[in-house]
């Protein structure tokens, strides 16, 4: 009996032993997949996070492999200008500008700041976004921050201690990368002219250089510089290289302290300035995950891109974070990644249309008007401007050589202040040529562009106008006349 009884103490803690390594066991798997789905999730907002600088990085690469500047790109530290007003035989661009000529340049700090020499441009509007790593416009140069006459800035770099020269305006970056963009007003082929002299007088200078008679160097060509877009460039490259190039540029491009928290979580992947990213050290499992990130990061990128926004009258909406995205990483890159020019709404903000007031789309077979009343015509401290594209987003022939119209033209405008702008294939007559802009004989898109936009135009405060289509009148359908009533006799 006694030998039973131990027996049985014996299966019954043998038992227990195997329910306890059973929980342990299930533990262990709960404690893993939580522990994996950490990491995956990590990896997803460090791929977004440092998605805009492998951008930035990529596009500066290509762009800045010339020898000597032209109108398609120049080396470091260099402007590049395009001075030529867009016509209908560009085909490499969509939705061209045709209210400015356009000069960029990529700049380094991490040798010593450059010094941003500006010319008076007398009034004329001009304005230029000075960009960090990151995609964000840190600061502004131009007519409504800093005015058109003359100036001297100083651009620094994140750790410089550089004393700032007597007459010259510091401007801090975050980032030793910078790009700059910048637009200036022309109002004509003619006008032209004028601007192309005024772009040669902006000028990058480094600060060792600035009191001599400084020349730009010539480049150096390198063949080994990808080809291709940076989007696709960007889809090619392998995970773990993806992690390694954003650490080598996060060293010379420090994130912000309000990034403080998410690089904590990225270091936990080996994510942070400077280290290396290894996928050997994750299990199999995450591996497998790992290797597939990129190609579906890009997918929710074409995805969120594809997304219709809410339209107003038929308008897109003004987006008024554009420039300055915070802590918003997935709408700086799903931005990024539709393309790098960008600038802060208080510049210039632009809408566009593809519908009329009833949601059908344009069409050159149709007329069309935009009515704006007094109160409704863009409010801006410089000027707008409505630009007529095809279907495809290119510049249309038309028998007056006329792409865009607005507050620059000699408008006609109604008694009561209120303005009409025609859009029709055939002309209209003499009475409405001035406020005429013709379209194609297919489908269109009109943008309208405001250049530093008052207050209400930012908020949303004023709305843009539906364009409404033009019925012809029907013989024998015109409404009767009002006819006041008899009165009766007494």
């Amino acid at each position: 009996m006694k030998n039973f009884t131990l027996t049985f103490l014996i299966i019954c803690l043998f038992i227990a032993c195997k329910k306890d390594e059973q929980k342990e066991s299930d533990a262990k798997k709960e404690t893993t997949a939580t522990d994996d789905n950490t990491i995956v999730k990590a990896a997803e907002a460090a791929y977004l996070y440092g998605l805009p600088l492998v951008l930035m990085d990529i596009t500066r690469r290509q762009i800045t492999n010339k020898e000597v500047a032209n109108s398609m790109g120049a080396p470091m530290n260099q402007f590049s200008h395009k001075s030529a007003f867009p016509d209908v035989t560009l085909k490499n661009e969509t939705f061209p500008n045709a209210d400015t000529y356009s000069s960029s340049a990529w700049i380094d700090l991490r040798k010593e700041p450059l010094v941003l020499s500006v010319p008076d441009t007398y009034g004329r509007y001009y304005q230029f976004s000075i960009i960090d790593a990151y995609t964000n416009v840190f600061t502004s140069v131009g007519k409504r921050t800093t005015g058109t006459t003359a100036a001297n800035f100083l651009i620094t770099g994140p750790k410089s201690n550089e004393p700032v020269p007597i007459g010259m305006q510091e401007l801090k970056s975050p980032t030793n990368m910078v790009r700059i963009v910048g637009r200036i007003q022309v109002n004509s082929y003619m006008d032209g002219l004028k601007v192309y002299k005024l772009q040669r007088q902006f000028r990058l200078v480094p600060l060792s250089s600035w009191t001599t008679d400084y020349i730009d160097p010539k480049g150096k060509f390198d063949s080994s510089v990808p080809k291709g877009t940076p989007t696709e460039i960007v889809s090619k490259i392998p995970v773990g290289e993806f992690f390694n190039y954003v650490n080598q540029l996060l060293v010379n491009n420090p994130p912000k302290a309000a990034d403080a928290e998410a690089m904590k979580q990225f270091a936990m992947i080996g994510v942070k300035p400077g280290a290396k990213f290894n996928l050997s050290t994750f299990n199999a499992s995450v591996q497998s995950i790992l290797r597939t990130l990129p190609d579906k990061m890009l997918e929710e990128m074409n995805k969120a891109q594809a997304k219709t926004a809410q339209l107003e009258n038929g308008w897109s909406p003004i987006d008024i974070t554009l420039g300055a995205f915070g802590t918003n990483y997935e709408y700086r890159a799903v931005v990024s990644y539709a393309g790098l020019e960008t600038n802060l709404p208080q510049d210039a903000i632009h809408s566009t249309c593809k519908v009329d007031e009833e949601g059908e789309k344009f069409n050159g077979a149709n007329k069309y008007v935009i009515h704006f009343n007094k109160d409704e015509i863009p409010l801006t401290n410089a000027f707008w401007s409505l630009t007529m594209y095809d279907a495809k987003g290119f510049l249309i022939a038309s028998q007056i050589n006329r792409f865009s119209i607005g507050s620059r033209d000699p408008l006609n405008k109604n008694a009561d202040g209120s303005i009409d702008i025609y859009f029709q294939r055939a002309y209209p007559g003499q009475m409405r040529e001035k406020n005429w802009l013709p379209t194609p004989a297919g489908d269109f898109t009109i943008m309208l562009r405001v250049y530093a936009p008052k207050e209400e135009m930012i908020r949303g405060a004023l709305k843009i106008p539906a364009i409404k289509k033009i019925v012809p009148i029907v013989p024998g359908t015109e409404p009767l006349p009002t006819v006041a009533p008899i009165p009766e006799s007494e």
